[in-house]
């Protein structure tokens, strides 16, 4: 069975949400829509809604009114599209690409979740809060990835309590471990 099918489950979940940007975001899967589902409901991912997408800019731009909840719905729906494209696309280990080359289901899942989480640590107006607190002199010389690695690594937030049982879970525990490889940038595929 080919990884994302494009199929509508008969008498399955479903999951759509509408976007402004990309219009139509399909979950076809139903084990991928109820896993967004329990991630999107976690007080780290719903904090989200309230931190603006583009910092600043909604104050020249009036109707530049986003936040980076949006965003990251989005960054999942690229992440599929891109995962579909790659894996229809990519060679055959009978053409001589080594298996553990090959994109395989737990890759894909979890760089699809990964494009969920990856801004789960951004501060107040976004970019713009790094700046300032540079600007400011203050030492905290991490940045929004480095905060949301931690996010999702503490059994203290909802997230990384979610992440943590689903790791328990050793059919579930391999797309986990890749998501947070990929988060922390020492999964082998990084570039």
């Amino acid at each position: 069975m080919p990884l994302y099918t494009r199929k509508r489950p008969l008498g399955g979940e479903y999951y759509v949400f509408r976007d402004s940007i990309h219009n139509v975001i399909e979950i076809d899967d139903e084990a991928d829509g109820r896993l967004l589902r329990q991630i999107l409901d976690t007080k780290e991912m719903q904090r989200l809604r309230h931190i603006r997408q583009n910092g600043l800019a909604f104050l020249v731009y009036p109707s530049l009114e986003t936040t980076r909840f949006p965003h990251i719905l989005g960054s999942f729906h690229v992440g599929q599209k891109l995962v579909y494209s790659l894996n229809s696309r990519q060679p055959l280990t009978e053409e001589g690409i080594p298996a553990s080359l090959r994109l395989d289901v737990q890759n894909c899942r979890a760089f699809c979740f990964a494009s969920v989480l990856h801004d789960i640590g951004h501060g107040p107006l976004s970019h713009i809060w790094e700046d300032m607190i540079q600007n400011l002199g203050c030492t905290i010389p991490e940045n929004h990835e480095t905060w949301g690695r931690r996010i999702i690594n503490s059994d203290e937030t909802e997230i990384g309590a979610l992440l943590g049982r689903l790791s328990s879970d050793l059919t579930k525990r391999p797309m986990i471990d890749e998501l947070k490889a990929i988060m922390s940038g020492s999964h082998p595929f990084r570039t």
